[in-house]
């Protein structure tokens, strides 16, 4: 369950910095 939310954040994360 956690493990879900940390991709979450490190995908929101990877597109910031793509953008």
């Amino acid at each position: 369950m956690f493990n879900r939310w940390w991709w979450l954040k490190k995908n929101l994360m990877k597109n910031r910095v793509l953008v």
